[in-house]
Order: structure tokens, then C-alpha cells, then sequence
């Protein structure tokens, strides 16, 4: 496949020019990211909530990027590359691409399985749904037992204060406000 010599390869690893190598994976990035907008404000246009989730998830995959086993993982191989003399560029890029793949592979796995198994899993569901509903209940009840000591604790100081001298009580005040 013939190539232009004036179009530079992002994905080239080999020294080059990297400023122009740049300026088209970014110009690349952001053709991708427009016509994925494209597609989801066309595709979403009859329904705002789902145009909202998209939103959502694009936001929340902005910020999974940045999460610190991935920034690990591309520095790795960065930095062998860079050791090797080459210019990894494009990294970041085919690491994101790999992860979203498995992402939506799993993703595909998943809702098969579930569709899948449904039908054949209504006693377990039903099971999960009591155990689900146990363990919140059981939790809630443990918080408003720890907010009941808690407030407890606040009665007997707050008894010990009223018993204290007017003194006392002013040292205790002045000595609360300096501690904030």
C-alpha cells in the first residue's frame, strides 16, 4: 500500500521527526473522539439519558485512564522502548486500545452469560435478593449502633460540662475554640 512521504506514521517507533508524528496521533485522537460524538448524539438523539450516560462513561474512562496501574504500565514500556532508542510515541495509545477491547469483550461476555442463564437462575436469585437485603439491614443496624455510643459520649460530656464551674466551663470554651 503506497504510502505519502509527507504524511508522517504515528505509530512508527524508529527515530523520526516527533513533532510531526505527534501533530497526527493527536490529529488522529481527535478525529476518532469527533466521530465518536457523532455517532452517539445521532445514535442517542431520541433519548437525552442515554446521551447523558454516554457522557458518564466518557468522563469516567477520562478519569480510569489516569489511574496509577495503568500510568505504571505504560511507564514500563515506555521506558524500555526508550532504552531500545526508539520513540514510543504511540503507547499510551495501543494501551488503551488493548484494554478497552478486553473491556468490551468481557462486557459482551457477560450480558450473554446473564441472557444466557436467566431463566435458569430464578431460585438463586431470589436467594441473593434476601441475603442482599440481610446484609444491608445488618449494616445499617451496626452504624445506628456505633451513632447511638457516639451520641452517648456526647451526653456525658455534655452533662460534665453543665456540672463544671462557670469557670471551667469558659476555660473549656475558650480552649474548643482555640483547638478549631
Amino acid at each position: 500500500m503506497p504510502r505519502c512521504a509527507n504524511w508522517p506514521n504515528p505509530f512508527e517507533d524508529q527515530s523520526g521527526d516527533p513533532k510531526r508524528r505527534l501533530i497526527g496521533l493527536y490529529g488522529l485522537l481527535i478525529a476518532a473522539n469527533l466521530a465518536a460524538w457523532l455517532w452517539a448524539v445521532l445514535a442517542f438523539s431520541e433519548s437525552p439519558k442515554l446521551l447523558g450516560l454516554a457522557l458518564l462513561a466518557y468522563l469516567l474512562g477520562l478519569r480510569h485512564a489516569v489511574d496509577a496501574d495503568h500510568i505504571a504500565a505504560i511507564d514500563n514500556v515506555v521506558r524500555k522502548l526508550m532504552q531500545e532508542g526508539k520513540q514510543p510515541l504511540a503507547v499510551g495509545l495501543f494501551f488503551a486500545l488493548g484494554h478497552s477491547t478486553i473491556v468490551v469483550l468481557a462486557t459482551i461476555a457477560i450480558t450473554a452469560t446473564t441472557a444466557a442463564l436467566q431463566s435458569k437462575l430464578g431460585t438463586v436469585h431470589d436467594i441473593g435478593g434476601v441475603i442482599g437485603t440481610t446484609v444491608s439491614a445488618l449494616f445499617l443496624l451496626i452504624i445506628g449502633c456505633a451513632n447511638l455510643l457516639i451520641l452517648r459520649g456526647y451526653g456525658q460530656h455534655l452533662r460534665e460540662f453543665a456540672a463544671a464551674s462557670l469557670c471551667t466551663r469558659r476555660i473549656l470554651i475558650i480552649c474548643s475554640v482555640a483547638a478549631v
